[in-house]
C-alpha cells in the first residue's frame, strides 16, 4: 500500500479536485478514430484511455474504494 506524506496532503487534495475524465478521440496507428476518455488535471492531460482501459481502472477504483470504505474488525 502507498503512503502518502503529510506534508503532501494539500497538494494532494487539491490535485484530486482538479482531475477530470472528458470523451475523447484517438486514432489508431492506422488512422481507425475510437472513443475514449482524457484524463486532465490543471489543465494538463495525464492520459488518454482506450474505453476498455477506462472501465478497468473505473472498476479497481469502485474495488478499492468498496474495500477502504469497509469497517475493519
Amino acid at each position: 500500500m502507498f503512503t502518502a506524506k503529510s506534508e503532501r496532503y494539500a497538494g494532494n487534495v487539491k490535485q484530486a479536485a482538479s482531475l477530470t475524465a472528458r470523451p475523447a478521440v484517438q486514432f489508431t496507428p492506422e488512422e481507425v478514430e475510437q472513443p475514449a476518455i482524457v484524463l486532465r488535471s490543471s489543465g494538463q492531460i495525464h492520459g488518454v484511455l482506450p474505453l476498455a482501459e477506462a472501465l478497468r481502472l473505473a472498476n479497481e477504483l469502485a474495488d478499492l474504494i468498496a474495500e477502504l470504505r469497509e469497517p475493519k474488525a
